[in-house]
């Protein structure tokens, strides 16, 4: 039995050998080009960000605040399931092309999207390690310092290592580490440190996983005579905001370039997102009354204060900061994401002495 109880522990610290001698931007690009690589697998992210609940943001406090289990099998990215596996059941999201299901074991309910959002707020699926680590490295700045991280097993596959300094000094992130299946580019694990830490404080990797095609049976539909069925559009407050948002935001903001391409930026119009490297925010409008909502919320966790004249709270984690502005209307701005609480000041002032101009 002791020899038994044993084994996970010797296996975690068995000599790992050195992975294929890959230059660090080398691998850097083959992770980031590894979306055509299908798997199927298990995987927990973690995180230990305190932040505050807010209103019709669904689950994105336990998101990142919280340990998420997740079942995935993917084939594509037009063509995978991933299910949040949690004490009381699951919750399977199933993508195909242009639409897409969620599948909820524990109410017998099937709902189903016929269109994507431009934006939307995070859904436990962005936090697999390939997706996650993908998104966060297509975006580097050319300043950014990229070096090897020492190789580590993973899920059974020796793994080579990625770490990523960021340049911006205005950013809350300290140190991006990946590892990555050398041959293919997978990212199998990562995590995320904040500046002046030693500790990550959000991790996600792979327990288990198989590289190749999933079966077809678990990617099909689920199909159940006594099941709820309900057909809807994406419902989440940023796509809703974003959608009949009267005016376009900036392409800059307290020195920060609005991130989308410029072939989105048709369809994204009324949230923004502003990034250099590791370093991004993102500006939501408010419509009145939510946006005295957040203002409470963030005003219990952090504290309130004023910017250029007009209410505000603000609230933060080592990682993530927020700040929540209330103009004479009612309505207001909501601007979070990994940079210091000073760079959100400054795009909320920016913001309230030059109101976005009105679409035409």
């Amino acid at each position: 039995m002791a020899v038994l109880l044993l084994i996970p522990v010797l296996v975690a610290y068995w000599p790992v050998r050195a992975a294929a001698d890959l230059d660090p931007a080398a691998l850097r690009d083959r992770m980031v080009r590894s979306a055509s690589v299908a798997y199927t697998g298990y995987a927990e992210s973690s995180g230990t960000l305190a932040l505050p609940d807010l209103p019709q943001t669904n689950d994105l406090a336990a998101l990142l605040g919280e340990t998420t289990r997740l079942r995935a099998w993917y084939a594509g990215p037009d063509r995978w399931r991933v299910d949040e596996v949690k004490a009381t059941g699951e919750t399977g999201t199933y993508a195909a092309v242009d639409h897409s299901w969620r599948w909820d074991y524990e109410r017998d309910l099937l709902t189903v999207s016929h269109e994507q959002p431009p934006v939307r707020l995070p859904r436990a699926a962005d936090l697999l390690p390939p997706d996650l680590a993908r998104r966060l490295l297509r975006g580097l700045a050319a300043d950014d310092k990229l070096e090897a991280a020492p190789a580590r097993r993973v899920a059974g596959i020796t793994a080579a290592g990625l770490r990523v300094t960021p340049a911006d000094p205005g950013g809350t992130v300290g140190r991006l580490d990946v590892w990555a299946d050398p041959q293919t580019g997978l990212p199998l694990e990562l995590a995320i440190t904040p500046v002046g830490y030693d500790v990550p404080v959000m991790r996600s990797r792979f327990l288990d996983l198989q590289l190749g095609r999933p079966s077809a049976v678990a990617l099909e539909r689920p199909e159940a005579a006594n099941s709820g069925f309900s057909l809807t559009n994406p419902n989440d407050l940023i796509s809703r905001v974003d959608a009949f948002a009267p005016f376009d935001l900036p392409g800059q903001l307290a020195g920060y370039p609005r991130n989308q391409p410029v072939e989105e930026l048709a369809e994204v119009r009324g949230v923004g997102t502003y990034r250099q490297g590791l370093a991004a925010f993102t500006v939501v409008p408010l419509p009145p009354g939510v946006a005295g909502q957040f203002r409470s919320s963030l005003e219990e966790e952090g504290g309130e204060l004023q910017i250029s004249g007009a209410p505000a709270a603000s609230a933060g984690t080592p990682l993530v900061n927020a700040l929540v502005t209330v103009t004479p209307r009612g309505n207001g701005w909501l601007i979070a994401g990994t940079v210091e609480a000073a760079v959100l000041e400054r795009a909320a002032a920016t913001l309230l002495a030059n109101p976005p101009v009105f679409r035409r």
